[in-house]
C-alpha cells in the first residue's frame, strides 16, 4: 500500500507538471510574500529572511512564486549535512529595475557531475519525491520574465538566485 501510495503521488505530479496552469499575473508585494513563506517553515527549520526594503512590488503570479520559494526553502532544509544544524538565509536585494532573492543553505552543496540536471523534470537526488519542484520553479519564474541560476560548493552550501523585474 506504501507503495501504491508513493506511485499515485508521483503520477499527480506528473501530471500536475504536464498541465501547468497559466500564470496569473498581478502587482504582487514581494516582501510579505516572503515573510508568509518563511514563516510557514520556520517550525522545520532555522531560517532568516533578509530584505534591504519594507515593501517591493513586481508582477507576478503569487501562488507560482510561494510555491517556487517554498520549494527552494524546504530543499535547502533537506540539504543538511550529518551532524551540523541546517540553516537558510533568504535576502531580498532591490535595484531600480530588477529584484534579487538568494535563498541559501549551509548545506552539502551540489556534486558538480549533476549540476547541469538539476533543472531538469523528473530528476532528483533525494529517495522520495518526483523531481518535479526545480522544474516547475524555473518554469514559473521564465513565465514571469525571470531567471533562476544557482552557485555551489560541495561541502558548503548552494545558493539559489531569482531575478525578477521591478514594478
Amino acid at each position: 500500500l506504501s507503495q501504491v501510495d508513493t506511485l499515485n503521488d508521483i503520477a499527480s505530479s506528473f501530471s500536475g507538471f504536464a498541465k501547468m496552469p497559466e500564470p496569473v499575473i498581478q502587482k504582487l508585494e514581494l516582501v510579505a510574500l516572503l515573510k508568509r513563506v518563511t514563516d510557514l517553515h520556520s517550525p522545520t527549520g532555522e531560517i532568516a529572511l533578509r530584505s534591504n526594503e519594507k515593501e517591493v512590488y513586481i508582477l507576478g503570479d503569487e501562488q507560482l512564486l510561494s510555491r517556487t520559494f517554498s520549494n527552494l526553502i524546504l530543499n535547502g532544509l533537506q540539504s543538511g549535512r550529518p551532524g551540523r544544524r541546517t540553516r537558510v538565509t533568504v535576502t531580498l536585494e532591490a535595484g531600480d529595475d530588477k529584484v534579487k532573492i538568494y535563498v541559501e543553505d549551509n548545506g552539502r552543496g551540489i556534486d558538480p557531475e549533476i549540476a547541469d540536471r538539476v533543472f531538469l523534470p523528473h530528476f532528483s537526488t533525494k529517495k522520495s519525491g518526483s523531481g518535479l519542484g526545480l522544474a516547475i520553479s524555473r518554469q514559473a519564474v521564465h513565465q514571469m520574465n525571470g531567471t533562476i541560476s544557482f552557485e555551489t560548493k560541495v561541502g558548503k552550501g548552494t545558493k539559489f538566485i531569482i531575478e525578477l523585474p521591478r514594478q
